[in-house]
């Protein structure tokens, strides 16, 4: 192929990209407001998944874990990844899977790095985390990320946080929904957006893909809310939208009258089931407990590392 070809190609695809992310949200909405004469939503509509391509979610992060240079016969290179989201200046909320393994303490040349950017193999945006925290509820997960509860698991409110070296300037934190939300008359049903950094394409019967052939973007899902099932979880409809790489995402809700995304999230990702499709089970965020937790840890951090969040 001769370069000419190549780039004309490759310009091409993000030319694609571009056009295909105007469209964004308000036509997946759009698409899953006015379902096909089916009596149904079908199954490619639940899996749309939209890049990021024009960062419409700039607090939306990866939390990438990497293996550095070793002896001790770990991989180098990407080991796992989450999302989470910025909702202080130093502070992503995410599932508490993707941090409990690292609780007990992890080696030297095993390093938990954020990035911001739409794309997240873009090295020059990483930063440096110095701690991360999980809801003491989560049993013990043996590294790397060998958790053994599943989502609606009782008693079990998978969130956590990571502490970032340096306080993140001109993206503004989201903030937490007022509490129960998700148990408002009517709800059900409704249209919620979540971004994430998950696997692009994981359908029924294969395995994630290799952390090698993740292309690394930030991806915009939509899903119709299910139920609550208590106070630390809620499902939303399958086939799901949770994939890989999902887990700590936020979940916004949408204004269909506005066409507008609310900033307050009220579930981080925790359980898309088998490889991706089976269930789609959140923990929730919006209730008086959650958010407690979320500020006592904060303040307690804070105060142990005398720097101010």
């Amino acid at each position: 192929m001769s370069k000419w070809s190549w780039c004309s190609k490759r310009t091409l695809a993000v030319a694609a990209l571009a056009c295909l992310s105007v469209f964004e949200i308000r036509t997946m909405c759009a698409q899953k407001e006015h379902p096909q004469a089916d009596h149904g939503v079908p199954a490619d509509v639940h899996s749309l998944r939209i890049v990021d391509f024009f960062n419409r979610f700039p607090n939306v992060g990866a939390i990438l874990v990497w293996g550095e240079p070793n002896d001790a016969g770990v991989p180098e290179g990407l080991l796992t990844r989450c999302t989470g989201t910025l909702i202080d200046e130093r502070v992503l909320l995410t599932a508490g899977h993707c941090v409990a393994w690292a609780a007990g303490g992890i080696p030297p040349f095993i390093k938990f790095f954020v990035t911001f950017s739409p794309n997240a193999l873009d090295r020059s945006s990483w930063r440096e985390v110095f701690a991360y925290v999980a809801h003491p509820s989560l049993p013990p997960c043996p590294p790397p990320d060998l958790c053994t509860f599943r989502g609606l698991d009782p008693g079990i409110l998978d969130i956590g946080l990571v502490f970032l070296s340096e306080p993140v300037r001109h993206i503004a934190p989201a903030r937490l929904a007022r509490p129960d939300v998700l148990r408002a008359p009517g709800i059900t049903g409704s249209l919620m957006v979540v971004p994430g950094y998950g696997d692009s394409d994981s359908p029924p019967g294969r395995i994630p893909q290799p952390q090698s052939d993740w292309d690394g973007w930030r991806r915009i899902k939509i899903s119709s809310f299910a139920r609550v099932v208590a106070d630390e979880w809620a499902s939303w409809s399958v086939p799901g939208v949770v994939c890989y790489g999902d887990s700590g995402s936020p979940t916004f809700m949408y204004d269909s009258a506005t066409r507008r995304v609310d900033d307050r999230t009220v579930a981080v990702a925790s359980d898309g089931g088998d490889v991706c499709f089976s269930r789609d089970d959140r923990a929730r965020v919006d209730t008086i407990a959650a958010r407690d937790w979320v500020r006592r840890t904060i303040a307690r951090q804070s105060a142990s590392s005398k720097q101010r969040y």
